[in-house]
């Protein structure tokens, strides 16, 4: 890059605040780059390189950092900022672009300041952490044969450009996969039991989903594993108890063993399923030893690495395949922190997972979800939250501060706001219920865990790493619910759960179990045994419904935590009866209360008989071999899961919610223009107020959130803003008009969606 003078100084800055001396030991300038000005003249980037304390987490500790670099931009000497922060005893150093510009606008006469404040653009480099796309960017810069500006070297460290760069490969890799599958001769019929074929188009019919479904989840364990290696986790020394230093190329390394054994070709079969099945998921291994590598690796729960179908394990791809895949995956930095919006770290984050989910469902574009970005979802969680707080204890500037800023004012005196109100507080965020009805890759429930998490820390500064950690275990398992109606959107939610909660972890523990907190299944419609019913939301207040509900809380709490296979065999045993309990309490109470024909009175009844003789069968059990246990275990929850026969009821599967007046935060950005099957259309119009003759799927959404809501809760949504004059949205707009109160309307850019050129606004309100 042109205009580079090293070690010259023109404008020193020392240490001098004792926040400052408290990050870093020494600050020195190395030199000063100048670049072309966008309307003319030069501006200067002056190079730093800054001594962290030893006690400042350099991979983590992003905010702090840029603190250091702020000031040094006077707009004079410096307009922006590339420092190099480095640690004594680490390797790892950590590389930060931060700019400030002020020009002047020729139409207004006014000056106009553009920063890069409050947002960090930082590489994490060294020895363990791949640098191929800071070097490429760089070297980019280097020979750009115009003159260099602030805006291309802001380009360079672009997490937007990265993102879509792994994407198209990632999705190049995937289409790989099923192609082969779908052309092998064996795999379609005799594993998944399917028949594929093409179309006019080269395009693969619904039979081939299995298989399509079959190379995601391969995938996405496979993406698991490299943000679990970058924790270090992988390959620990077998003879040490603690989980450090583990192989950060572990996977990489492990297909380069199978390489040397002469079974590439079989690296599925013999080498991934084995890391997959008994180790991952194996807690009963001496030490976690892990004998084809002879180091240790974690048990993880969760259902992660669960076997779910067993004829799988012997399919196979070509080598070069598996290579290919594993040495894309290599050249990338995979960051374990889901960055917001104010963190942009130049690194493959948790979140690129929902941007895999989102492009690689076939069907999500035809009914109508596609990704949210996370400047929105960042945006909706916070005022939902504020709104939310603002109906407990009012409205004051200081929440306003708190929840947007994190800023809990000052703590140290007595008499402050923070101190008066703080506790309270707190036991809203614990104690907040809050769902996304279209839950998609998670994005919502992982923005509201992020931002309550940050309050609950602004507030309580003696919150240590491991305290922060448990909060946001304990967040996920009281706060926060999902439900969508397809089973990848549900399992990359989990993903991201659970990396969500692996980023604060100082060793590896078993994941909980998000069985009950995340569902698969039709948010719109109702089912008793695959029969739609229009049942709503009242939840009978008795002491037996009390006493049912009070034990699915209790094995709810179980199985979360629950982390050998007997815990969970148990934990389950405690649910499915405590839910068939409730069940036939709900089931009694809608045979008695709803204008039933004869025919479906009849199918009730049977339910509720057919029901009732499997919870006893259940619970008859109890002290009987596990074998009949197993089989009265799988007896009801076929009943209630079965594909073709799903039961799913609001109140039922979240009786706790319910029994306590519904959820107090409903967001979601929904489906738009969703097709629908004359039988379910028919269903929805005679359920829902808005239907009528215009079935938009969107709407059928607020309305659903008004039924989940408890009184003065609140609702955050995105929406195509054509039905705000539209013609045939004249029911939406009454039963809003009605049936809520506006907070917020905010209209966004037509194009703040990639790949969809649609208006569309957010709408928040209170019931």
């Amino acid at each position: 890059m042109p205009g580079i003078d090293f070690f010259v100084q023109p404008h020193d800055f020392p240490l001098t605040t004792e926040r400052e001396h408290a990050i870093a030991t020494a600050r020195r300038q190395l030199g000063v780059a100048t670049l072309a000005g966008e309307t003319g003249g030069s501006k200067k980037i002056a190079i730093y390189e800054i001594d962290v304390a030893a006690n400042v987490d350099l991979p983590r500790n992003r905010v702090s950092l840029r603190e250091l670099i702020a000031r040094c931009i006077d707009q004079v000497n410096a307009h922006a900022v590339l420092a190099f922060f480095i640690q004594s005893g680490r390797d790892e150093y950590r590389l930060t672009y931060a700019a400030r510009e002020s020009e002047l606008d020729l139409e207004t006469l006014e000056v106009q300041t553009r920063e890069t404040a409050p947002k960090r653009f930082t590489f994490l480099l060294g020895p363990a952490e791949p640098c191929r796309t800071a070097a490429q960017r760089l070297a980019e810069l280097a020979e750009k044969k115009d003159e260099v500006t602030l805006r291309d070297v802001e380009r360079t460290f672009s997490v937007e450009r990265l993102n879509k760069e792994f994407f198209a490969t990632y999705k190049h890799h995937y289409e790989i996969f099923v192609k082969y599958l779908i052309n092998d001769t064996v795999a379609p019929e005799k594993i998944f039991g399917v028949t594929a074929t093409r179309d006019d188009e080269d395009e693969f019919d619904g039979a081939c989903k299995p298989l399509r479904d079959f190379v995601k989840r391969l995938l996405g364990r496979i993406v698991f594993l490299h943000f679990l290696q970058r924790k270090g986790w992988l390959g620990c020394n077998a003879n040490s108890k603690e989980w450090k230093n583990g192989d950060r190329d572990f996977m990489l390394h492990y297909f380069e063993k199978s390489e040397q054994s002469g079974q590439a070709a079989q690296f599925h079969s013999l080498w991934l399923t084995p890391l997959f099945f008994d180790a991952l998921n194996n807690p009963d291994r001496p030490r976690d030893v892990f004998s084809p590598t002879g180091t240790r690796i974690p048990y993880l729960n969760g259902g992660l690495f669960e076997e779910v179908f067993a004829k799988t394990r012997a399919i196979d791809f070509p080598e070069n395949f598996s290579r290919d895949l594993l040495q894309f995956f290599a050249q990338y930095n995979f960051t374990i922190d889901e960055n917001d919006p104010e963190e942009n770290e130049v690194g493959i984050d948790p979140e690129m997972l929902g941007h895999i989910f989102e492009n690689l469902l076939e069907d999500n574009k035809d009914r109508g979800a596609y990704y949210t970005p996370k400047a929105i979802v960042q945006y909706m969680c916070q005022q939902a939250l504020l709104e939310y707080l603002r109906t407990h204890i009012g409205e004051h500037v200081e929440l306003d501060r708190l929840v947007v800023e994190k800023d809990p004012g000052d703590r140290s005196d007595a008499r402050s706001w923070a101190r008066k109100c703080g506790n309270r507080i707190e036991q809203l965020i614990d104690n907040a219920k809050i769902c996304d009805p279209a839950v998609g890759s998670s994005a919502f429930p992982i923005g509201m865990l992020n931002e309550m998490l940050q309050i609950k820390l602004a507030l309580d500064l003696t919150l240590d790493r491991r305290q922060a950690h448990e909060a946001k275990k304990a967040l996920i398992e009281r706060c926060l619910h999902g439900v969508d109606i397809d089973p990848g959107a549900i399992e990359i939610a989990r993903l991201r759960f659970w990396l969500a909660l692996i980023v604060d972890a100082e060793t590896p523990e078993p994941l909980p179990n998000l069985d009950y907190k995340l569902y698969c299944t039709d948010s719109l419609i109702e089912r008793v045994r695959g029969e739609a019913v229009n049942v709503g939301t009242k939840t009978p207040n008795d002491p037996q419904t009390r006493t049912a509900i009070e034990n699915l809380v209790v094995a709810k709490h179980k199985l979360y935590d629950a982390h050998t296979k007997p815990q969970k065999r148990e934990a389950r045993h405690e649910l499915y009866a405590a839910l068939g309990s409730l069940a036939q309490i709900e089931l009694t109470h809608l045979r008695n209360e709803a204008n039933f024909s004869d025919e479906e009175f009849g199918r009730v009844v049977t339910s509720i008989e057919e029901l009732g003789s499997l919870v006893r069968d259940l619970q008859a059990t109890k002290k009987r071999k596990v074998a009949d246990r197993e089989r009265a275990l799988d007896a009801i929850q076929e009943w209630f899961e079965a594909a073709d026969k799903r039961t799913f009821l609001w109140q039922l599967h979240f009786g706790e919610i319910f029994i306590g007046g519904g959820f107090d935060i409903v967001i979601a950005n929904p489906p738009y223009g969703v097709p629908f099957a004359i039988e379910a259309a028919n269903y929805l119009r005679e359920t829902y107020e808005v239907a009528g003759r215009w079935l938009e799927s969107f709407a059928l959404f607020l309305e659903l959130a008004m039924r989940l809501l408890k009184s003065e809760g609140v609702f955050s949504f995105i929406l195509p803003s054509g039905w705000f004059g539209a013609s045939q949205a004249g029911a939406l707009r009454q039963f809003l008009t009605y049936k809520t109160r506006p907070i917020d309307i905010v209209i966004l850019p037509w194009d703040v969606f990639d790949d969809c050129w649609v208006d569309t606004a957010l709408l928040a309100g209170a019931k």
